[in-house]
């Protein structure tokens, strides 16, 4: 009869253990959706209502809107599609915050403005040791590189609520910038 018990109460938490993450996947999807729009409508005050706030005392608000219109005026209109969420990790608890590793792939379509094709040669090596050579692709008719993409993003929030903000985790530049406000530990718990 114990052992029966046991479980019972093993799959009931297995279960509800489960649709925790089946909820979270969802949420997760849907801002990161929403995120992407933003990014690809060029609105930096929405993209960047969306970052986790203590992240603007590395860089601030101002430099990162710059930074992104920049990067739009340089003659690469990128557009980002969501593919799927691929993996989520445990939520960590750290003092009144919790965080989650959200791991998902996206679709790049970045558009050369014909005053950039003598880099060609440049920017597709570039996405090429970024992303691998097996996830890039190059139509010259088109001026349009295809990019397959594994992307990463840290979800925080305040442990009793699901208002989450977000930090990108793509290169080395945003690990060191998001070990200024995240403990080392916390970012090897969650890569776990």
């Amino acid at each position: 009869m114990f052992k029966r018990n046991l479980i019972l109460i093993f799959l009931c938490l297995t279960v509800i253990s489960c649709s925790g993450k089946e909820d979270l996947t969802e949420l997760f999807q849907k801002d990161i959706m929403i995120y992407l729009d933003a990014y690809n409508k060029t609105d930096w005050e929405k993209v960047t209502s969306m970052i986790y706030p203590p992240f603007f005392k590395a860089v601030s608000k101002y430099q990162i809107i710059e930074t992104l219109k920049t990067l739009d005026s340089m003659g690469m209109k990128r557009t980002f599609t969501l593919k799927g969420i691929e993996k989520i990790s445990d939520v960590i608890i750290n003092g009144e915050e919790k965080f989650c590793l959200v791991n998902y792939n996206t679709q790049i379509i970045i558009v050369i403005n014909k005053l950039q094709l003598a880099n060609i040669e440049k920017f597709k090596e570039d996405f090429e040791e970024d992303f691998g050579k097996e996830n890039v692709e190059y139509d010259d008719k088109l001026n349009q590189f295809t990019i397959s993409a594994r992307q990463k993003i840290i979800a925080a929030s305040n442990k009793d609520s699901d208002n989450w903000k977000y930090i990108e985790l793509n290169n080395e530049h945003a690990i060191d910038r998001v070990l200024l406000i995240i403990s080392e530990d916390i970012l090897k718990r969650l890569e776990k």
